[in-house]
């Protein structure tokens, strides 16, 4: 079945999410390392803003929609 624009675009915003959220626990997980190994672990990762979170659904969505 075939998805119409508004499913797609919720669709392409729920993957960017997925990504930047993956990211975010792969940067935890790194800083979590770091302190584990008696490195400095710098600053805490910042959770993604809703900003960037929509810059990246844009992103997508030029990609797929672009000839």
């Amino acid at each position: 079945m075939a998805l119409n624009p508004y499913e797609m675009r919720w669709e392409i915003l729920q993957r960017a999410m997925d990504i930047q959220t993956e990211r975010y626990k792969d940067s935890v997980q790194r800083w979590h390392d770091r302190l584990l190994h008696d490195q400095d672990p710098q600053k805490y990762p910042d959770y993604p803003s809703n900003d960037e979170m929509y810059a990246l659904a844009e992103e997508m969505k030029t990609f797929v929609s672009t000839e």
